[in-house]
């Protein structure tokens, strides 16, 4: 049986700490196939960042009721980027392990900020002004 806060199928499931420079599942369902005895996870990664992220990985671990992990998988995805804003489908099927308790995820990528953040209002002002000395210093 499943205990974790989302029941097989639910969308709704919380994700654990990761690396994914803010990307993460925004959805996720679990399907167990007894007549090929496999479990088949599919969702949605989502990017809700300004930034555009690169390389992404997505691992996806089905768990033991006692928390152990009992198989990891990478997730096919449709794309290694995703846009701003933008998500992905993902899908990652296992053969091995037909009873678990829930799903965990480790999401991967490298972000990229598309403009440098913005100075506050009154940092560094004065710097650029004056004229400087024959030692370096501003006058």
């Amino acid at each position: 049986p499943r205990t974790d806060s989302a029941p097989a199928g639910d969308s709704a499931a919380p994700s654990p700490p990761d690396t994914s420079q803010g990307l993460r599942v925004a959805g996720w369902r679990d399907n167990v196939d007894l007549s090929t005895s496999s479990v088949t996870v599919t969702g949605n990664l989502q990017n809700p960042t300004q930034n555009p992220a690169t390389s992404i990985a997505l691992n996806v671990m089905l768990y033991g009721e006692d928390g152990t992990v009992l198989e990891t998988r990478p997730a096919d995805l449709e794309q290694s980027f995703l846009n701003p804003g933008a998500s992905i489908r993902f899908e990652a099927r296992f053969s091995d392990t037909l009873s678990f308790d829930t799903v965990g995820f480790d999401i991967q990528s490298r972000g990229f900020m598309s403009r440098p953040p913005e100075e506050e209002p009154g940092e560094d002002e004065g710097e650029a002004e004056g004229e400087l000395d024959d030692e370096g210093d501003q006058s």
